[in-house]
């Protein structure tokens, strides 16, 4: 072959990744500036992992533990500052992001390029691909979590479609490019690290799966679909390997989250092994919101939305003598959202011309790939909807395997948001093949146009009268002091932005039908239909997404990328004791990092907190426990002063890092344990789980007043503290330092002999410190990390080594199969 053939081949790939950077650079213009997203996540998770980084530069040395956040934590889920990265995935995963704007045009160019490949793992024309890879990637919903800073679950999703790729070319028999695809994209998928996005493509392949070996099984093609299937596990496995010192950990600290099970017994669901079911669906769709796949604003878009001067609840305000800066500024935030959801940043919307092209579709594709996209799609759906179809939600959350480790299921909806678009545009490949008799096909989009269209025009002649429009929420709004005449503003303008969008979405249905209709009469050619499918995707999706990522969201790095302290913050940073902790209650201390950034905090922000210390903030904490703040050695308040303005306040009844008792108090489990801290005085008493008893002497001999006794911290690193203690007798000693299970990494020590501790007060470390003079020492050392690290290496040589070879074969012998049909 010689360059010039190879030129002309290569041309449509080459201008596909040109078109996708141009698209991706054009819709985050302003990172040409040097601007950057302020994205709420990526901010937290600066305050997240501040001390871990912070440790690394000071001294060059990683910590797996930080103080930081919740009293003390792993940092297996926030960051990997200084870790040793034996996974050669890290490496893949810089590549393919090919050093973009971070967070922003990186993400979207993956977008764009993972569901190129799945189009043409499925056959489809380049070209015709370049528009399908557009209709994913543009949905509502990848674009709102890069607004909202979910980076790590939006490069998962960015690889789904890759993965699946993979998938489809092995059971092509395909062998050698679906074994690299599937390496490729599922070992990077899975260091990006966002298990419940993963758990979802398990379901699309599962059900893919279950299809394949039913048509396998009727059409007598078992061998073929053994050898298949071999392959594709074979490829996962070499991609699972060098991601396995991530995996460990994870799942070894998960049993000790809130996604694992609770030790309490009281007020617990018994049936459940993971999150609370309530909260594990607080963001459930109801039914009529999974609408907002085909109008955006069928719901009313975001709980703050933007307005316009022409909307009812600007010229309400201006009628009731409100002046005109103020009403601007209220109706930037209008609260036009009224489903049942607490909030949302946006609906998932997967645009009018996809579904119109994806019912169409359901005409046309052959039975086997319409009934596993069909499948997976509506039983998505359905879980969606989670609380508000609560029977079918329990058959998964009680008895599905891992499945109630997730919360905010309404996410699911990334499985039919890669659906709809594949069998959409698989559905158009078979019309530009001329595969669909011209007769049959001029009544398939007459049905399709009247089912999308039909409930359109539905929906925009009788919606009003259909809908109240009114919200659970409004009450909020009352509580806010908004009268009845402005939120009945608010209302009316819930029905327009309805009408409005259920006009726009007809709009769009009935200009994709008119350039199939003059395709099919043969009055468009091919390439011009592509085209227009184009431009009739990109407009749609393109103003859709501008609702919520838009070029105002992007500020100056320097306004973005760095926290401010407060007269409050600096304050207390003035204090240079070794270790102590800070309480924020200016905000909600639990769902904000921002105190992380500067203090060791007994709050913080993270989905994955240890499940004792959340009891321990619900039950505790959020009731002000002054015992149990005093303990957790919460040496300052951050509280609002004049004006509004933080201000410190030391607490005089911090206990500091550790102390001597005279009393441990033995209770028989967790709820006693628990309930214990309401009636106790932390100075004197130690609250036991009987559980612990095998590990402590008998008790009378170390339950003993001695008031010479002394015990201080000397050193302070997170993964390593030094204390020195002096007593006359032995003595029991607590320290205010957060207990994780001993056999999962923290290690103590008294003069250099490694020793047991146990846990107390429901959270903390306590130990034995026997009479005269001692060092003592906690470490943290998980050796699920070490161990995992050293697979890491030797497996990630092994997946390198196996794929050199693969590529390798595939260029020899011109991807000739690698196993006979």
């Amino acid at each position: 072959m010689n360059t010039k053939s190879i030129l002309q081949k290569s041309y449509p790939y080459l201008a596909a990744v040109v078109i996708f950077l141009a698209l991706a650079f054009a819709y985050c213009s302003p990172v040409l500036e040097g601007k950057v997203i302020q994205q709420s996540d990526v901010m937290q998770a600066m305050g997240q992992q501040h001390e871990m980084n912070q440790y690394y530069e000071q001294t060059g040395k990683y910590t797996l533990w930080t103080n930081s956040m919740f009293g003390g934590m792993p940092t297996y889920q926030i960051g990997k500052a200084g870790t040793p990265d034996n996974n050669v995935f890290s490496i893949f995963s810089r590549i393919i992001r090919l050093h973009l704007p971070a967070f922003s045009v990186d993400i979207i160019f993956i977008y764009l390029i993972g569901f190129f490949l799945l189009m043409l793992a499925f056959g489809v024309d380049p070209w015709l691909s370049i528009v399908g890879a557009i209709a994913f990637a543009f949905s509502s919903y990848n674009f709102i979590i890069i607004l909202a800073g979910h980076v790590n679950q939006a490069l998962v999703i960015a690889l789904m479609p890759a993965v699946l790729a993979g998938f489809v070319l092995v059971y092509q028999r395909k062998y050698i490019l679906g074994a690299i695809v599937s390496i490729l994209s599922f070992g990077i998928h899975l260091y990006f690290n966002h298990p419940q996005m993963t758990y979802y493509l398990g379901m699309i392949l599962l059900v893919f799966l279950i299809v394949e070996f039913i048509y396998a099984f009727r059409e007598k093609g078992i061998r073929k679909f053994i050898i298949s299937t071999a392959i594709i596990g074979g490829s996962y496995i070499l991609a699972v390997i060098p991601n396995v010192a991530g995996l460990i950990t994870t799942y070894e600290y998960a049993k000790d989250t809130i996604r694992g099970k609770s030790e309490l017994t009281q007020n617990q669901d018994p049936k459940s092994s993971g999150l609370d079911k309530d909260y594990a669906q607080s963001w459930s769709y109801d039914k009529m919101e999974t609408f907002t796949i085909l109008m955006s604003n069928f719901k009313g878009g975001a709980t703050g939305y933007k307005l316009s001067e022409n909307s009812a609840m600007y010229k309400e305000l201006i009628s009731n003598g409100v002046p005109a800066n103020n009403a601007k500024e209220l109706i930037q935030q209008a609260q036009t959202y009224w489903g049942e959801q607490a909030f949302t940043v946006g609906p998932v919307y997967f645009g009018a011309v996809v579904c119109f092209f994806f019912v169409l579709g359901l005409y046309l594709i052959d039975k086997k790939h319409k009934w596993w996209m069909l499948t997976v799609s509506v039983l998505a759906i359905f879980l969606s909807w989670g609380r508000h179809f609560e029977w079918f939600t329990d058959l998964f959350f009680y008895y599905a395997p891992m499945y109630n480790k997730f919360r905010s299921v309404s996410s699911i909806l990334i499985i039919p948001s890669i659906i709809f678009p594949l069998l959409a545009f698989l559905g158009i490949k078979k019309i530009i093949s001329g595969e669909v008799v011209k007769k049959d096909l001029l009544k398939y989009i007459r049905n399709s146009l009247y089912i999308v269209g039909g409930m359109l025009l539905f929906f925009l002649l009788f919606g009003s009268s259909f809908f109240d429009f009114t919200s659970q929420n409004d009450s909020q709004l009352r509580s806010a002091g908004y009268p009845d005449w402005l939120i009945n503003a608010v209302v009316s303008d819930r029905k327009s932005l309805f009408k409005m969008d259920a006009l726009r979405s007809l709009v769009f249905v009935l200009l994709s039908a008119g350039v199939l209709w003059l395709f099919v009469k043969e009055q468009l050619k091919k390439d011009y239909f592509i085209l227009s499918l184009a431009f009739l995707i990109l407009i749609d999706m393109w103003a859709i997404d501008k609702r919520y990522l838009n070029n105002d969201e992007f500020l100056s790095k320097k306004r973005v990328r760095a926290f401010q302290p407060s007269n409050a913050d600096l304050q207390i940073l003035q204090d240079k004791s070794l270790d102590y902790r800070v309480f924020n209650v200016t905000t909600n201390p639990f769902t904000d990092a921002r105190t992380s950034y500067f203090h060791k905090s007994i709050g913080g922000y993270h989905g994955a907190k240890l499940r004792r210390y959340q009891e321990l903030i619900e039950n505790h904490l959020s009731h002000q426990n002054m015992a149990v703040i005093d303990m957790l050695n919460t040496k300052y308040f951050i509280m609002k002063g004049e004006n509004n303005e933080p201000i410190a306040k030391l607490n005089q009844g911090a206990l500091g890092n550790a102390w001597f008792v005279n009393n441990i108090r033995v209770v028989q489990n967790a709820d006693e344990e628990l309930e214990a801290l309401n009636h106790f005085d932390p100075t004197k008493t130690a609250v036991l789980d009987r559980a612990f008893l095998g590990k402590l002497p008998e008790l009378s001999s170390i339950s003993v007043v001695d008031s010479t006794a002394t015990i201080k911290l000397i050193d302070y690193k997170p993964n390593d503290l030094n204390y020195t203690t002096s007593s006359q007798k032995d003595r029991f000693a607590v320290f205010s330092e957060i207990y994780y299970n001993d056999k999962k990494g923290w290690d103590a020590f008294i003069d250099g002999k490694k020793v047991s501790h146990v846990r107390v007060n429901y959270v903390l470390r306590g130990m034995v410190i026997p009479a005269g003079q001692h060092q003592v020492e906690f470490k943290f050392e998980p050796a699920s990390f070490f161990l995992g690290q050293k697979i890491s290496l030797v497996s990630s040589s092994i997946t390198v080594l196996i794929l050199i070879l693969l590529i390798g074969y595939a260029v020899v012998k011109k991807s000739k199969p690698l196993v006979s049909d």
